[in-house]
């Protein structure tokens, strides 16, 4: 897991991501075992699957901590914005 930066229409910044094709797949699971939280369904629509596989259990690891730090980043852009 690694940061990059990018730059689009809207502006410049950074994204978080993992060159690790199997990465999504730990995240979310295969299969029948498939766990996507609320409001990343169509993110995780993107690494559907086209086989029938028994599946694997969700192994989530960046979703969960970014929504945990999600309120502290924003709080402390805040902070950095009105001091600036």
């Amino acid at each position: 897991i690694h940061k990059e930066p990018f730059e689009n229409e809207n502006g410049k910044g950074w994204e978080v991501l993992t060159t690790i094709e199997y990465a999504p797949y730990v995240e979310f699971g295969t299969g029948a075992k498939v766990s996507i939280p609320s409001s990343w369904e169509e993110y995780a629509m993107q690494f559907k699957g086209q086989k029938d596989v028994a599946g694997m259990n969700a192994q989530p690891y960046l979703i969960p901590n970014f929504e945990m730090q999600k309120e502290q980043l924003l709080s402390n852009l805040k902070t950095i914005i009105s001091n600036a």
